[in-house]
């Protein structure tokens, strides 16, 4: 099952949600003796597009731009996701995913900027504006509020892990957020 990182951050429904989605899980483990991992990645290095800040010269965030969050690489956590089913000794597991990073969206302009010598910038953006992108959310009062406390929280408190479960799950040190943008620059084939 793959959840989220700190699924018990009590001001992020969407967190609470995968929080009950793991109890019934370990519940059903012990009542119907089924096997289950649960991965708990932290948040995806993707979400800064590469190709998007190198078209646009900016990154847009909707939370407090030096609030820092600690990232992990969706391809560490593909690694790791075939690993464990393909491995039986990762049975009633729980492992969070983290990589080494902990930035801002600040940091992480600058970073793109130092390996390629660009003058990106990094916008915050009001909540509201992201929100109303969506069509659907003057129907969805569920998704809004969800936002607007991803916003706040992230804005408030960042969200922080370690990378020593994946480290080892892994078997190596975890994707940087350095080896993420190069990697991004070669296979979108950006100069």
């Amino acid at each position: 099952m793959m959840t989220v990182t700190h699924p018990n951050m009590s001001t992020l429904p969407q967190h609470t949600q995968k929080l009950k989605a793991e109890e019934h899980l370990v519940y059903k483990g012990l009542s119907d003796d089924l096997n289950y991992t649960i991965l708990q990645p932290m948040h995806y290095m993707h979400n800064f597009s590469v190709p998007m800040v190198w078209s646009t010269n900016a990154y847009q965030c909707f939370y407090t731009k030096t609030t820092k969050l600690s990232y992990v690489d969706v391809v560490d956590v593909a690694e790791v996701a075939a690993k464990v089913l393909m491995e039986t000794t990762h049975a009633n597991a729980t492992y969070e995913l983290v990589g080494t990073d902990f930035l801002s969206p600040v940091d992480m302009v600058e970073k793109f900027n130092q390996l390629n010598g660009r003058e990106a910038v990094c916008q915050q953006i009001p909540v509201e504006t992201i929100i109303n992108f969506f069509p659907t959310a003057k129907y969805d009062s569920y998704f809004v509020k969800t936002f607007q406390e991803l916003a706040k929280t992230y804005g408030d408190y960042g969200i922080a892990g370690n990378a020593n479960v994946l480290t080892w799950l892994l078997g190596r040190q975890p994707t940087t957020f350095d080896e993420y943008i190069k990697r991004e620059i070669v296979a979108n084939q950006l100069s």
